[in-house]
């Protein structure tokens, strides 16, 4: 997923400048997960687009522009700005909702099993309602079968995301290798410290 067109544009998006905004995910609330929802969607697409697909001209711009006459240094100092100030923060962001919609799903599942009236019943309950109806323990039974698959596709759903997520951070960790030729330093370790350290300040 990376988009090459309007040059301006994306000069623009990853601008150390802090007048520009980048995208400020939904408020964290189990909705969002849904899959009717589209706040929590539409941040994460947004995100990667602004930010991690524009990285490589950005990074051109900051690093490779022929008027420029900066010493290495600045240059990698620039390119540690851009990610600490930039990636890191919407990497975590976008984690942090990905990894909440997908407990979430598990603590629907402990709602729904505690919630089912069939879990209720006794074995001659069971049997009592099956002979007086049968159809009434078939619509609790569908009713549950359709909240479980209803579970199954939000998780699939962040599923998904969790692994897209991993291979979009995966490629710009290699361009910000490639580009900035940074001695000594591991972004993914990097990012791991990061997180950490910010999960900690959120205790």
């Amino acid at each position: 997923m990376w988009n090459h067109s309007n040059n301006n544009t994306m000069n623009n998006n990853l601008s150390l400048d802090k007048s520009i905004p980048l995208p400020n995910p939904p408020e964290l609330d189990r909705k969002i997960c849904s899959m009717s929802d589209k706040s929590l969607t539409n941040f994460l697409k947004l995100s990667r687009i602004e930010v991690d697909d524009n990285i490589i001209l950005n990074l051109n711009s900051l690093i490779t522009n022929e008027n420029n006459n900066k010493s290495v240094k600045v240059k990698q100092l620039q390119c540690l700005n851009l990610i600490n100030e930039t990636l890191f923060p919407q990497w975590y962001e976008r984690l942090k909702y990905i990894n909440f919609c997908l407990n979430d799903t598990k603590k629907l599942e402990v709602e729904m099993n505690e919630n089912n009236p069939i879990n209720k019943l006794s074995k001659e309950e069971k049997d009592k309602l099956l002979n007086l109806n049968p159809y009434a323990l078939k619509e609790l039974n569908n009713k549950n079968n359709l909240k479980k698959f209803e579970i199954d596709q939000i998780k699939n759903k962040f599923e998904n995301e969790l692994r897209i997520e991993k291979i979009i951070t995966l490629r710009s960790s290699e361009v910000i290798n490639d580009h900035c030729k940074l001695i000594n330093y591991d972004i993914k370790n990097e990012f791991i410290k990061y997180s950490t350290k910010l999960n900690e300040n959120n205790k």
